[in-house]
């Protein structure tokens, strides 16, 4: 017997940004749903789909079309378009009256590339799928459920009540990585929710920042000032602050590297998340901070993309991850790259990647060092980037290509 109800050629594509658009934060959850609804926009056209996006504006006191203007502007953060942020359930109220609006029919795609569970949307995904539309998810990663002890404890509650509730509105799961993919496909089958394999892909995500309304800002004189006074190779380490990305481990590594002579420079980039004081606590407190050991907390993506053009060297100790983007960053511009051997990292990384334990701050230090050693005290590598590397709009047109498969494999049986 069938799982699904028969399908059609897709005709719309709908992309939710409500979260990118309503908030600050520029993680790399935000650099992704802004960057792949960006190149969607601009792919779509040339492969017959029309498509839009959908996103809370705030001073009509509903969830709209993002405005033209600012679809061209490149999806800009809240700053940009004057979205004020609520509570979340009244988020939601908005997103539902004007999903509801919308005239669903066959042909639809609504697909969530944004950080969708928090937010009770559930009853609307069920309201446009009986209209015809078949319903897709962007997951980035289930770290909330698979490592409860690295993340919010509320972000593990809300996302252990979604995956389940959410499971008959939704007909098909594209994964950030075949690392994720594979991890959502295991969980669902531990859970008994039964779903297709082919229900089931991954989207190559891209190598490099798409520039969000701060493309003619200067880096400040601060961050300048950091690059301009080196006096070894300088590494970055980008994230958001919060106990899964390592911190305390990269603070160690390096404090032992110090300790046996390294010039290296370390500047850590990322804004505070969940646990996030403790660790902006460490590094302010630390002796080095100042001198070799720096902190911004709101770097913009100029900023971030020229800091990848002036570092060195990335470090990236994440504990789990459901990508690891900064790497994909980092090689874009020839960077070396430092990872912790995880799942996500050995499948986005380049060959020349080394690799070190996420419970070893010695297996660092000693990458570190022998990097500065190879290269008499420097850690710079050959530019341009050294592998081949996906662009934003062959993302989106792989991206296109699933939703519209999945437009004619139609909605899946409940």
């Amino acid at each position: 017997m069938s799982d699904s109800t028969p399908g059609t050629a897709m005709r719309r594509l709908l992309l939710d940004v409500t979260s990118s658009t309503s908030t600050e934060w520029n993680t790399g959850v935000q650099r992704v749903a802004r960057s792949l609804a960006c190149a969607c926009l601009e792919a779509a056209p040339t492969l017959g789909v029309r498509c839009r996006t959908v996103h809370a504006v705030t001073r009509r006191n509903q969830f709209a079309p993002l405005r033209r203007r600012h679809e061209r502007a490149g999806l800009p953060p809240a700053c940009r378009v004057r979205a004020r942020r609520g509570p979340l359930e009244r988020l939601a109220d908005r997103w539902n009256r004007e999903v509801a609006k919308i005239r669903f029919r066959p042909g639809d795609v609504l697909f969530l590339p944004d950080v969708c569970w928090p937010f009770p949307i559930i009853p609307t995904l069920h309201k446009a799928r009986n209209r015809g539309a078949v319903v897709g998810w962007l997951v980035y990663d289930l770290i909330p459920l698979r490592f409860p002890g690295l993340s919010e404890p509320t972000n593990e509650a809300i996302l252990r009540r979604w995956v389940p509730e959410s499971f008959s509105a939704i007909d098909f799961f594209v994964g950030i990585s075949r690392a994720t993919a594979d991890d959502l496909a295991a969980y669902l089958d531990e859970q008994g929710l039964a779903v297709a394999a082919e229900r089931i892909s991954h989207v190559t995500l891209s190598c490099g920042v798409r520039r969000h309304g701060h493309g003619d800002l200067p880096m400040r004189s601060e961050l300048d000032a950091v690059f301009a006074a080196r006096s070894g190779p300088i590494y970055l380490a980008v994230g958001t602050l919060e106990p899964r990305k390592n911190h305390r481990l990269l603070l160690d590594a390096f404090t032992r590297a110090w300790a046996q002579g390294s010039a290296a420079t370390l500047v850590v980039v990322g804004r505070p998340g969940w646990g996030g004081d403790e660790i902006v606590a460490a590094v302010r407190g630390h002796a080095e901070h100042g001198r070799r050991l720096w902190l911004f907390t709101d770097v913009n993506d100029a900023e971030l993309t020229r800091a990848y053009g002036r570092a060195d060297a990335l470090v990236m100790a994440s504990r789990a991850e459901g990508f690891g983007l900064p790497i994909i960053e980092a090689e874009r511009d020839g960077l070396r790259v430092l990872a912790s051997d995880i799942p996500a990292h050995r499948e986005v990384a380049g060959p020349d990647c080394r690799f070190f334990s996420p419970d070893e701050p010695a297996e660092l230090a000693d990458l570190v060092l022998a990097a500065a050693a190879a290269r008499g005290g420097t850690a710079a590598p050959v530019r341009p980037g050294r592998h081949a590397l996906a662009t934003w709009d062959e993302a989106a047109r792989e991206l296109i290509g699933i939703c519209t498969r999945m437009s004619r494999l139609g909605r899946k049986s409940p």
